[in-house]
């Protein structure tokens, strides 16, 4: 056997890479993906952008393992195109379950075909969670298949995490130093394809005896991992998603505080997205990548832009467009869906109600009443959402910012 030793680049590439995946896992909870009424809120551009760092870390780590040397060599990271190393991995699992079925917690001093293996799967599963993240950080408001795969994937990431970190407990209250030994240089021997398959007929003790100079840096929750996946599975979109269930309408306020003064300013404002548009005096800017809003306190106007092939029709809206804002968690109410005439062109447009989002002060969320108009042109579709408390009167200033819309 050949001893593993750590370059500094597969330790750093390990170490931030992990941080990234832990903290995208951990933050999703708190994450708000934006709808057509409000946008995305500050844990949602932190999550986007760790995302695209992710993925660069994912790729990183895979050229690096193609052109290291003196470790765990790529062939064995992809045993299921190889009858020998899949034999390989085979015997090495019955090796293994022979231990458990002792009720003996496995410790290998080498780098064996299995946990290289499974530990290659976590690595193809972060890979999936970054690329599907990736292409939605392409559209302004998430939807699709793209966005229930890449939340299938994090439970799938969910429940290979919790495994690692189930196992080195175990190990740790076992009295197996892992936990100190996993940031080490030295962290085992590389098992030989041939050496798997003879020891298969006898467990493969030699595998399993425990070295005191060294040991692997978590070969076996690699392997225990697969048996937690399936109750782990059951439990992972607690982790990924709020607590709360869907949110039921809150009754409007009886003195609505969101009326837009009838003396109000309007100033006229360029945007980089290709379009103009005449927004209230003094309300707050945040921009993005691909939206822009305005606000103050519980007004706000929204305006994103999304490639778009050709118009949507009163029927595309009523499907997919409707369908995606009803999903929000917020007791979305549609009341109308029509056809309308602006100076930017003909356009659509969607009335509802809503929950805003809670004051980070006071923690109190209110009732709003929203509107929704979709501008299409040259392959581009402009999302003007403007918002307000329930049963204030802002229908003319709506208006005003709406006809006010100009493609550039």
């Amino acid at each position: 056997m050949t001893e593993i030793r750590r370059t500094v680049a597969t330790q750093l590439l390990h170490g931030a890479l992990m941080l990234s995946v832990l903290w995208q896992l951990a933050a999703s909870g708190f994450v708000e993906r934006p709808c057509a009424a409000q946008p995305g809120n500050l844990f949602y551009e932190i999550h986007r952008v760790v995302g695209l760092v992710t993925l660069a870390l994912v790729l990183a780590f895979w050229l690096w393992s193609a052109v290291r040397r003196r470790e765990t060599p790529l062939t064995a990271l992809f045993p299921w195109f190889s009858p020998g190393r899949l034999r390989a991995v085979l015997a090495d699992l019955k090796a293994h379950w022979a231990q458990l079925r002792r009720f003996r917690l496995p410790i290998a001093d080498a780098e064996t075909p299995l946990a290289s293996a499974v530990h290659r799967l976590g690595l193809l599963t972060a890979l999936a969670l970054a690329a599907t993240g990736a292409w939605l950080f392409t559209q302004s408001v998430p939807t699709g298949l793209v966005l229930e795969v890449h939340k299938a994937v994090s439970n799938l990431m969910w429940a290979y995490v919790a495994g690692h970190a189930g196992v080195a407990v175990l190990h740790q209250v076992s009295g197996h130093p892992i936990l100190r030994r996993m940031f080490g240089r030295s962290y085992g021997t590389l098992q030989p394809v041939k050496a798997s398959l003879s020891q298969a007929g006898h467990d493969q003790q030699q595998l399993h005896q425990p070295n005191r100079s060294v040991m692997p840096i978590m070969s076996t929750s690699q392997i225990l991992s697969l048996l937690f996946t399936a109750s782990v599975l059951v439990a992972a979109p607690a982790f990924g998603a709020p607590a709360l269930g869907p949110q039921q309408p809150i009754a409007a306020e009886k003195s609505p505080p969101g009326d837009i003064p009838d003396n109000q300013a309007f100033v006229a404002f360029k945007s980089p997205l290709g379009f103009s548009i005449k927004v209230p005096e003094g309300w707050a800017r945040r921009e993005s990548p691909a939206a822009l809003s305005f606000s103050d306190k519980y007004n706000a106007l929204r305006i994103s832009i999304s490639p778009r092939a050709a118009a949507p029709t009163l029927a595309d809206l009523k499907g997919s467009e409707l369908a995606a804002l009803e999903k929000s968690p917020k007791a979305v109410r549609v009341t109308s869906v029509k056809p309308i005439v602006l100076p930017a062109g003909p356009a659509l447009v969607v009335h509802y109600g809503i929950n805003s989002d809670p004051n980070p002060v006071t923690n109190k969320a209110i009732r709003l009443d929203a509107a929704s108009y979709y501008l299409w042109k040259a392959g581009k579709l402009a999302t003007l959402t403007v918002s307000a408390p329930a049963g204030a009167d802002n229908v003319d200033q709506w208006l005003l910012m709406a006809r006010s819309f100009a493609w550039q």
